[in-house]
């Protein structure tokens, strides 16, 4: 603290409520997007987003080719990043000047 001047409990502590605020506010929009998507687009998303699956684990959990899953999520992506304007729900503003 005597170096930087910022005591790192609070500015982690910030960080998270920024973190916090910034979801909620994205949350109906995002859960309105997820729903508009078709049930392939969304298994494949949820299963890599949320799930942490690879592609090779959700192509064989959902018993498909991996190309498929490669196009249903990048076709997912582009229509939650379109119904979010153009935001990504998982990065902060100082992510995106980096």
């Amino acid at each position: 603290m005597a170096r930087t001047g910022e005591d790192p409990v609070v500015a982690a502590f910030d960080e998270r409520v920024a973190a916090r605020v910034s979801a909620s506010a994205t949350r109906q929009r995002l859960a309105a997007a997820l729903a508009k998507l078709g049930r392939g687009e969304r298994d494949v998303l949820l299963l890599i987003a949320w799930g942490d699956l690879t592609y090779e684990e959700t192509a064989q959990a959902l018993r498909v080719p991996i190309g498929t899953v490669r196009s249903r999520l990048s076709r997912a992506r582009r229509k939650v990043a379109h119904a979010l304007g153009g935001a990504n729900p998982v990065e902060t503003p100082e992510e995106d000047h980096e």
